[in-house]
């Protein structure tokens, strides 16, 4: 799949969402839906299944980046990247203003998280 077709998905064209790359990703997610209420704990048969299920969509995901022609170890490595330098901002945040991330409460973090991104962290 190229990325005008993506585009053209993305925008409501279904005539490139033929793709099997596609079709194998919507198939992935849509497994994993049975698995939203189970348990914390995840265990036995349900682990398991839930584990496939979910290796599944992660092979589907990177199928689909090599459709995109968008380098999956890449985008991985950049988003990890995003993500320590916004957490790392809410930890600097918080100790500027006293505070640890024990202390603080899911609300702040989110709303700090929501800065660093808006600073393009």
């Amino acid at each position: 799949m190229s990325r005008d077709q993506w585009a053209a998905i993305q925008h409501g064209d279904e005539s490139y969402a033929g793709s099997p790359s596609w079709f194998a990703f919507l198939e992935s997610v849509q497994a994993l839906f049975p698995f939203r209420h189970v348990i914390p704990t995840h265990q036995g048969r349900a682990a398991e299944k839930m584990e496939a299920e979910l290796g599944d969509l992660l092979f589907a995901l990177v199928n689909l980046s090599r459709f995109l022609a968008v380098n999956p170890e890449e985008a991985l490595r950049k988003t990890i990247a995003r993500f320590i330098g916004r957490f790392g901002y809410i930890e600097e945040e918080l100790a500027r203003r006293g505070r640890s991330l024990r202390e603080a409460t899911l609300e702040e973090m989110d709303a700090l998280w929501a800065e660093a991104k808006a600073q393009g962290r």
